[in-house]
C-alpha cells in the first residue's frame, strides 16, 4: 500500500473551515437556547428541537475530533490558536446551554433587567387600571395578559408552553401566594417578591 492511500482525506485548512462553520452553528444555538431557557416554562416543541439540534452539532463535533486526531499532534500538523479556540466553542456552547436550563440564572438575569418595568406595571394593575386584551413587552418580557387576584398579587401571564398551560410570574410583595395553602407544584419562589408559576390543566 502506497504512503499517499494512508494520508488523511481532510486536510489542516478544510478542518479549520468545518470546525469554524461548527463553531458559528454552536453560536447560533446557544442565542436560541439561551432565549428559549430564559422563559419562565420553556415550549415543549422548541425544547425538543433544540435537544435534537444540539445532539447533531454534539455528534459532528465528535466527529471532526476524531478527524483531526488524525491530523494534528505529534509529528504532524500543529494547530494553530484560532483552531484550537474554534474546537472548543461547540462544548462550551453545549455546557452553557445546559447551565441555562438546568439552572434559572438567565431567567433571573432577564427578570432583574425587568423589574422595573414589571414592578411599574403592576403598581398600575393593583391601582385599577386594566392591561387590556394585547401582547405586549412588559421590560423583556412579553406579557399575554395580566390581571389582579383577590389576594392582591399580580399574576403575568408570559408563556403558554402548551396546550391549555398558562406561565408567567407572581409579583407578590406581601407574601400572600407564599402563605396560602392552596400551592400548586409547579409554583415556585425566585426571589424578593416574585414567584414563578406553571399550570397545567
Amino acid at each position: 500500500m502506497s504512503q499517499s492511500s494512508v494520508q488523511p482525506r481532510v486536510s489542516a485548512p478544510v478542518l479549520s473551515w468545518l470546525l469554524i462553520v461548527l463553531a458559528l452553528c454552536s453560536l447560533v444555538w446557544l442565542g436560541f437556547a439561551t432565549v428559549a431557557f430564559s422563559t419562565v416554562a420553556v415550549d415543549e416543541l422548541l425544547f425538543l428541537l433544540l435537544a435534537f439540534i444540539g445532539v447533531v452539532l454534539a455528534v459532528a463535533w465528535v466527529v471532526l475530533t476524531c478527524v483531526s486526531l488524525h491530523i494534528v499532534g505529534p509529528g504532524r500538523a500543529r494547530p494553530g490558536w484560532k483552531t484550537v479556540l474554534m474546537w472548543a466553542v461547540t462544548p462550551i456552547a453545549g455546557m452553557l446551554g445546559l447551565l441555562g436550563y438546568a439552572v434559572d440564572w438567565d431567567l433571573m438575569l432577564r427578570l432583574k433587567l425587568s423589574e422595573r418595568a414589571l414592578v411599574a406595571e403592576a403598581q398600575q394593575i393593583q391601582g385599577g387600571q386594566a392591561f387590556g386584551t394585547d401582547d405586549r413587552w412588559v421590560g423583556l418580557f412579553k406579557v399575554r395578559w395580566a390581571a389582579l387576584n383577590p389576594d392582591g398579587s399580580v399574576r403575568f401571564v408570559t408563556d403558554l408552553p402548551w396546550m391549555f398551560d398558562e406561565a408567567g410570574l407572581y409579583y407578590d410583595p406581601g407574601g400572600v401566594v407564599t402563605a396560602t395553602r392552596a400551592w400548586p407544584e409547579d409554583r415556585t419562589r425566585l426571589y424578593g417578591p416574585w414567584r414563578r408559576f406553571h399550570f397545567r390543566d
